[in-house]
């Protein structure tokens, strides 16, 4: 539950930063609560492969922001932002998740087998999703449809590919995954719609700033969870300082 909520937090304040470097730490901050939420879920080998894989890719996008700064100043202006219908975006979570399933059978992956891999594998498509919704938003035609369809369904298959060696790698070195009970599945279940419910607001971000200011501030401000650990921290400074 804590490493849940860490991530459902550190990815809803993610999208509202504006500072690349703040966007990346929490970021970070979401992905460490991910590793949290599969070690308690029992997944210990995704966990594992997490990690490696997370080091790989947040050390280029921390010496790549630079880059990634410089290339923004250099566009004439702000990106043009094309309102997703909800029929399209329907269709394409959809069709995404349709896509992981068949993949996950593919490997021999089930909900009732191993609900925290399937789980975070549909966490995985609320990502993979915005190519399903380029793809129709794009009005480019079926064939680029298709395209976007075979690169969902290539991440997916090695999504499954690589948590299937983590699995083989990692057997005798980590617990073994214990039966799931019904509560664990509830909670997975709960999991993959609070994340749906983030990637909708994603989808939409640029118009719910306008229609709840306050909530984004909120949001954008990171609950003010640095402002309460200043004033927990400064005031153990001055405890200590006054003793001394």
């Amino acid at each position: 539950i804590i490493g849940g909520t860490t991530a459902l937090i550190g990815t809803a304040v993610m999208l509202t930063q504006t500072n690349i470097k703040s966007a990346l730490a929490w970021s970070t901050l979401s992905q460490m609560g991910f590793m949290l939420l599969q070690c308690g879920l029992g997944a210990f080998a995704a966990a594992t492969l997490h990690i490696v894989a997370h080091s790989l890719y947040k050390a280029h996008a921390f010496l790549s922001s630079g880059s990634t700064v410089d290339m923004a100043q250099t566009l004439p202006g702000p990106l043009s932002i094309q309102r997703p219908r909800a029929t399209s975006l329907l269709t394409a979570i959809a069709g995404s998740l349709l896509i992981l399933v068949a993949m996950g059978i593919l490997w021999g992956v089930t909900p009732e087998k191993e609900p925290a891999i399937v789980a975070l594998g549909a966490i995985l498509v609320m990502g993979l999703s915005q190519l399903f919704l380029r793809g129709l938003n794009g009005g480019h035609g079926l064939r680029i449809v298709l395209r976007f369809s075979l690169s969902v369904a290539g991440l997916a298959f090695v999504y499954f590919g690589l948590q299937h060696g983590a699995a083989q790698l990692m057997h005798g070195l980590v617990p073994e995954a214990v039966a799931p009970d019904t509560a664990t599945k509830a909670f997975a279940v709960l999991l993959v719609v609070l994340f749906g419910a983030v990637s909708v607001m994603q989808y939409f971000g640029f118009t719910w700033t306008a229609r709840w200011p306050s909530a984004y501030v909120h949001v954008s401000n990171g609950f003010y969870a640095n402002t309460l650990f200043d004033r927990i921290t400064g005031s153990l400074h001055g405890s200590v300082s006054e003793q001394k």
